[in-house]
């Protein structure tokens, strides 16, 4: 209880009295002169004072003006003075502090000043109801379980994450179901000086040190009290903190201490909370980050509502700002003005584009910018360029790639260890757990490591070092890849991606990097197979695909090249990968004269997966050339998934030259091989080219048996995609045996696994069959005509087991269909696309399927 002239001031009663008089004051301006007259020894900010009143939400300055306004007009103009550009200072002299003493009667209060305070400067007004948090249940329930358990809690994380907000709101909830006997909250982001922290948590308790040692004097004027002290803001002084807590977990047994700050104390009493973004929906619903913009955007439009035409274009807006409810609430202010999509499409300019009203002074709670400044300004020169130089890694990235690009003469890569160690503990760099971990920067923390890279100059070095050092990574598998499943390789290589395409958008632009950038998209080919997205890698190797560069290029490298150029079995581009004419196999020629093992290895890549592609056009005698050269540059040593790539090659020979027993043979060899390398996706795709070459051998009941066997042993956790050619197999095998129903149940679950796929319209021909045996002509008419264009365009031809196929359903047209209805079939089928067709024989599908008892 505070007395100045007739005026007493009840903070647990939330009372102003004038003499015996009780005054009516609003919530607000009671929480602003409780706040002022706990501050009275210093002038108190304006954000401080936001921060205090408003706990957690976005408010305008002026609402602060006006609330002081009222409490001049009710205690006298003097009573609080202004101190222009810095904040606000109670300077009523108080003639007494009071607390209350129990008596016979009750309470009652007891004046005179006191070393042992009994009152906390945080208010039920100050509770989730008066500022509601959004998505963070969650964090708030951890957070009081931790403070059940443990003195000391730190809530770590970057700027802007809510952690003052949490950090009250939680306060706020123990002060009002009475956890504890008293709650203080000390504000430190106005504090600059760590010797002021011990003088300023002690001016909110209201200790009185004198000459004493002031952490000890607030620990015997607290050495009784059960206490909750949240300590906010304190990153800048953090050692000052530490040192004060150890004292005061020593000193007063009955204090807990909740902590906000960017880096952990690192007490043994501590329990560090990490507080990251807020979660985004992935459905059309408003929680969460999508909440918070809501409700901000509301302050300006009441009537706004994220209905579903605004909805994707504010969660992208959440997401690239990386549920960061600072930002969030920045660019939620700027919708009123430039409405969601103007936003979302300048936020590659978020700094600018992120600032509170600029006739404002800044602060770090005022523009995105300021704030991240906040966190990176308090580390070393070396912690700096570290810090910086991470920005070339887009998306996450490895500690050894790390290493390679931000060591330096005076920073070792041992060095880089220690920087990155900083780095995450002052929240400026996230960690990604798991067997290895790795490491991120934020998107937005990234853009302003970014601006500091460019600022030193140093831009162009870091580029390439990162995308030497990626080359590196993938360089290290060349000897093991073939010794690892595809799966592997995926698990390995696809956090990389984002990185492999930042590196080689810079080599692109990049002078005298062809080299480079040749062999990290050739490695690249690895992952981009794995990842089934082997159209994209082959259109980067396109790219950096340049004669002058090839001939300047070390045999093995080369050799590497053409063991990447073979990889898309698309058939996308005629004249490329699927294509490749006489001179791969004379190039091949020309290099294996004299080739180490390694150079071997990328030749026989090459050459075996240009016979695929060479049997698939069906140019027979190029395909045999390569396979018999693939033979003479084997080595039976080599692992069982690097074999089996020679004998699908003999496969696909066997088929085009109509021999299906010596092709079934040769694909029954790899399955063998794919099976002692652990290849299960390699297996099932063997399978299904076994149950295709039984249904050309007419073994219809083998090829039915052997589907059902091979479906059966399947694991669970194999990706779906790459049960799809089993599946169509086993259809193509059911329409054979005359029951397209049930064909058609086991086609449609792998339609959708061929959505965007570079293989979709491999799909057309089964469709155009099965849609045959179901009665529906006309449909089947269509979609094999697009069928047709598919292969001419991509320069394939059909095997001749599958030509046959081919000419039975032309008969079985003509048969069904009246000359002027087939021609009339025909031409609707020249206009459609392939996704087109697709789509329409999967309709028919549907209606075949409900045949099924």
């Amino acid at each position: 209880m505070f007395r100045f002239g007739p005026f007493e001031i009840d903070p647990a009663r939330r009372t102003v009295r004038r003499d015996t008089r009780e005054l009516a004051i609003g919530a607000r301006a009671f929480d602003l002169l409780v706040a002022l007259v706990e501050r009275r020894d210093r002038v108190v900010g304006k954000n401080e004072l936001l921060d205090c009143v408003w706990p957690g939400a976005f408010v305008e300055e002026g609402n602060l003006a006006v609330q002081v306004s009222t409490l001049r007009k009710l205690l006298g103009a003097r009573s609080i003075a202004t101190v222009p550009g810095r904040g606000y200072r109670f300077v009523a002299a108080l003639d007494a502090v009071a607390r209350v003493v129990p008596s016979e009667g009750g309470q009652r209060p007891e004046f005179g000043m006191h070393a042992a305070p009994r009152f906390p400067n945080l208010h039920p007004a100050s509770s989730p109801d008066d500022a509601p948090l959004f998505g963070r249940d969650a964090d708030l329930a951890a957070v009081r379980t931790l403070l059940v358990r443990h003195r000391l809690v730190t809530l770590c994380g970057g700027s802007g994450f809510g952690k003052s907000a949490l950090g009250l709101n939680i306060a706020a909830q123990l002060y009002r179901e009475g956890a504890f006997e008293a709650t203080w909250t000390v504000q430190l982001a106005p504090v600059d000086d760590p010797d002021r922290v011990a003088t300023s948590v002690a001016g909110v308790l209201q200790v009185e040190h004198g000459g004493d040692l002031v952490s000890e004097a607030i620990g015997r004027a607290l050495q009784h009290m059960q206490g909750l002290l949240l300590i906010d803001n304190c990153e800048h002084v953090a050692d000052a903190v530490t040192a004060l807590a150890a004292v005061l977990l020593d000193k007063v047994p009955g204090l807990t201490i909740l902590v906000t700050s960017q880096v952990p104390l690192k007490l043994a009493a501590e329990r560090v909370y990490r507080l990251g973004g807020l979660a985004i929906p992935v459905e059309p619903e408003v929680r969460g980050a999508l909440a918070l913009f809501e409700a901000r955007v509301r302050i300006a439009r009441s009537s706004f509502a994220l209905g579903g035409s605004e909805w994707a274009g504010a969660a992208e807006i959440c997401r690239r700002l990386d549920g960061n409810p600072l930002a969030i609430e920045l660019a939620a202010a700027r919708v009123p003005l430039l409405g969601v999509e103007g936003v979302r499409s300048r936020l590659d300019e978020r700094f600018r584009l992120l600032r509170r009203d600029p006739r404002f002074s800044a602060s770090r709670h005022e523009t995105l910018h300021e704030a991240i400044r906040w966190s990176a300004e308090f580390l070393s020169p070396q912690d700096q360029a570290v810090f910086r130089r991470l920005a070339v890694f887009a998306g996450s990235f490895g500690l050894v790639e790390a290493q390679r690009v931000a060591a330096d003469i005076s920073t070792d890569e041992w060095d880089v260890l220690d920087r990155l160690g900083t780095l995450v503990e002052r929240s400026l760099v996230s960690v990604e757990p798991g067997l290895v971990p790795r490491y991120r920067l934020l998107e937005t923390v990234r853009i302003y490591a970014a601006e500091r890279l460019a600022a030193a100059g140093e831009t162009e070095d870091m580029r390439a070092r990162h995308a030497e050092a990626l080359a590196a990574a993938f360089a290290l598998l060349d000897d093991r890849r073939w010794e690892m499943t595809s799966e592997q390789i995926y698990s390995l290589l696809y956090p990389e991606i984002d990185n492999l395409r930042s590196a080689l958008a810079w080599a692109r632009e990049a002078q005298g990097r062809a080299t480079l950038a040749l062999g990290l998209a050739a490695r690249a080919m690895w992952l981009w197979d794995a990842a089934n997205i082997t159209a994209e890698g082959s259109a980067q190797l396109a790219y950096f695909d340049q004669a002058a560069a090839r001939e300047r290029l070390a045999p093995s490298m080369r050799a590497l090249f053409w063991s990447a150029r073979t990889f898309d079995s698309s058939g996308v581009d005629p004249n490329g990968p699927t294509a490749l004419d006489s001179s791969v196999a004379v190039a091949c020629n020309a290099i294996g004269e004299a080739c180490d093992s390694k150079e071997r290895r990328f030749l026989y890549d090459a050459l075996t997966r240009a016979a695929i592609h060479d049997a698939r056009a069906g140019r027979v005698e190029g395909a045999r050339e390569r396979v018999q050269l693939a033979r003479s540059l084997e080595e039976q040593q080599w692992p069982p998934r690097k074999l089996a790539m020679r004998w699908f090659a003999e496969s696909e020979l066997a088929e085009a030259e109509d021999r299906l027993a010596d092709a079934y043979s040769a694909q029954y060899t790899r399955a063998r091989l794919a099976c002692l390398a652990g290849e299960e996706a390699a297996q099932l795709h063997a399978a299904a080219l076994l149950v295709a070459f039984l249904v050309g051998m007419d073994r219809i009941d083998s090829a039915l048996e052997s589907a059902t066997e091979a479906m059966a042993s399947i694991s669970s956790d194999l990706p779906a995609h790459r049960t799809r050619s089993l599946r169509v197999s086993w259809a193509d095998a059911l329409v054979a045996a005359g029951r397209p129903a049930e064909a058609a149940a086991k086609l449609a679950p792998a339609l959708s696994l061929y959505e965007d796929s570079a293989s979709q319209w491999s799909l057309l021909d089964s469709l155009a069959y099965l849609c045959a045996a179901g009665g529906d002509m006309r449909v089947a008419a269509q979609t094999i005509t697009v069928a047709d264009r598919a292969y001419d365009g991509r320069g394939f031809v059909r095997k001749p087991h599958l030509h046959r196929a081919r000419e039975r359903l032309a008969t079985a047209l003509a048969v069904a269909l009246p000359v002027d209805e087939l021609a009339k079939m025909q031409a609707l089928g020249s206009a459609l696309s392939e996704t087109q067709a697709i789509h329409l024989g999967a309709n028919a599908v549907t209606l075949i399927r409900t045949d099924l008892p």
